[in-house]
């Protein structure tokens, strides 16, 4: 049996319905008023739990009436009815009833066991159970808008400006190298625009790589890469003067050289550094598939390049030898180089963001996702959820291509413990509709699932992958109940339409997507010459994007 299942929902295909259905099962698969204490439902945002909460004591109370079912709760007593080999409780209806009854009653009773909660409140109380075991100060306050955290940091930091010689000249430098790049050279929200990126779950994992270091040892840095940088550039124009210079001594005139390539070469390597690739031709001319000299070049330049046509190539093939060489090296100095004052600012920012925290006894959502990252990662039981493992059975997850990477693999270990427990987990998601990128969402989970998304070969991942495999199956939700038939046959015939021009990865969530409509839908919606203007601007947008991709 399959005890981790993935529903992919498209819009209108009925995603919190089985949310509850699923819900319903395992909080009425027995005569316990109790079962659903062990159910745990993370969404989103309050208002999605909320709703989640209100649909699913709706059905409770709906089935638990003695009133005739219609719409939905009539919907889910039938899928409830089922046998329990195509997914339902296998109990009459009078059954289903008296078990609404007493599960709605202990609900009622006992609101706080109701386990519907959003993914942050959820972590938030995991922090608050274990605050002293991760060595957190018993009464810290949580600050939810990190942005207020990062523009009082700022302040402080900007404040030091004059205080401290060493932060004063970074900042000076910094807003000098904005300047001369005629970028934004506003300070303060400047950087803190920049310094949003502290915000990112990810930025953790470099900011440990840079934070032992100090502005003396970036200006240490930042010394050793111009040197680098420096000597590169030096090598390279005493390749172009040696090889112009071999030519002048031949005697052999630059015009000489078919196309001048033979000479320009040497002549861009004194003067431009951003472009030092070799042509087809030139590289042709020095591999002997071309020849070297010019259409119309006199019989005493051509007995010139004859005789030393050996000793040319081997200077071309010399500094081209070097270049290949340390080129890629000379190409990242600078871009480091560039980058490098960002870095240290960055450096400085979240030093001062630290601090500040540390000051005020706060602590900020991301926090908590990382502290417990931190465990989740590097124990096979982690301590953090001893407790939880005995209350929650169950793990039913909304909206999971916003999920994050480090908010999913803070859940992984839950669902690893139910699933070896051989109890019935769930995410639904909907990958088209991922919109919280920006939040460190990532659609890619999803699309990967049961595979763990950017695993790092990470033994216990590996090992948790391992068991979301054995247990997964997937579900499509593809029947539309929202939208009329029109509508439904045109998003089937855009999303194939559009397909193609996604890269591979990406292919496979509108390639199969097909919805079927319900029948109690049709008729009415848009008019066919809406239909028709629309369809039209699609196959113009397909044939532009052709001609610009060649």
């Amino acid at each position: 049996m399959s005890n981790f299942i993935t529903y992919n929902s498209s819009a209108g295909s009925g995603k919190t319905y089985t949310l509850v259905k699923e819900y319903l099962k395992i909080a009425l698969e027995t005569k316990s008023a109790n079962q659903y204490k062990h159910i745990l439902a993370v969404t989103f945002t309050n208002k999605a739990a909320a709703e989640m909460k209100a649909r699913v004591i709706e059905a409770l109370k709906a089935l638990s009436a003695d009133e005739a079912l219609e719409g939905t709760p009539k919907f889910l007593q039938l899928d409830l009815l089922k046998p329990k080999a195509d997914g339902g409780l296998e109990i009459d209806a009078n059954e289903i009833k008296e078990r609404s009854k007493r599960v709605l009653k202990s609900i009622l009773h006992s609101y706080n066991d109701f386990g519907v909660s959003t993914i942050d409140k959820f972590t938030h109380k995991i922090i608050r159970t274990f605050a002293h075991d991760l060595h957190l100060p018993l009464n810290f306050e949580i600050e939810l808008d990190d942005r207020e955290v990062l523009g009082a940091a700022i302040d402080m930091l900007i404040a030091e400006v004059g205080n401290n010689e060493k932060l004063t000249k970074l900042l000076l430098e910094y807003t000098s190298k904005k300047a001369e790049n005629e970028e934004n050279w506003h300070i303060e929200r400047d950087l803190f625009e920049f310094s949003r990126n502290l915000l990112k779950e990810d930025g953790e994992l470099y900011l440990e790589k840079i934070r032992k270091l100090s502005i003396k040892d970036f200006d240490a840095i930042k010394s050793q890469l111009h040197q680098q940088t420096k000597d590169f550039e030096a090598a390279v124009k005493q390749l172009g003067t040696d090889g112009l210079g071999f030519i002048k001594s031949k005697g052999i005139d630059e015009s000489s050289f078919s196309g001048r390539y033979g000479y320009d070469y040497y002549w861009k390597c004194l003067r431009d550094f951003k472009k030092l690739d070799v042509n087809k031709t030139l590289a042709g001319m020095m591999s002997g598939e071309k020849s070297l000299y010019a259409q119309k070049l006199e019989s005493s330049q051509k007995v010139l390049i004859d005789e030393n046509e050996q000793e040319l190539i081997s200077i071309f093939n010399a500094s081209r030898d070097y270049i290949e060489k340390f080129e890629s090296d000379y190409r990242v100095n600078k871009l480091i180089i560039k980058n490098l004052y960002n870095l240290a600012v960055l450096n400085e920012i979240e030093k001062t963001v630290l601090e500040f925290k540390k000051d005020n006894n706060v602590l900020s959502i991301s926090d908590f996702n990382k502290r417990i990252a931190a465990i989740v990662e590097s124990e096979p039981i982690p301590f953090i959820y001893e407790r939880l493992g005995e209350k929650y059975n169950h793990y039913l997850i909304d909206e999971f291509q916003d999920t994050s990477i480090i908010q999913w693999h803070n859940l992984i270990p839950l669902v690893d413990n139910s699933l070896g427990n051989g109890k019935f987990n769930m995410v639904v998601g909907d990958a088209k509709q991922a919109i919280y990128r920006f939040r460190g969402g990532e659609v890619e989970q999803i699309i990967n699932l049961p595979k763990i998304y950017k695993h790092k070969n990470n033994p216990l991942l590996l090992e948790r992958e391992a068991a979301l495999t054995r247990n997964f199956a997937e579900s499509t939700l593809s029947t539309n109940y929202r939208s009329k038939a029109e509508i439904v046959d045109f998003n089937n015939r855009f999303f194939q339409s559009v397909a193609g021009n996604l890269s591979e990865n990406y292919q496979k969530l509108y390639s199969d997507l097909y919805q079927e409509f319900n029948p109690e839908n049709n008729g009415g919606g848009v008019s066919v010459e809406f239909m028709e203007d629309v369809e039209a601007e699609v196959y113009r947008a397909n044939v532009l994007n052709n001609v610009f991709n060649k």
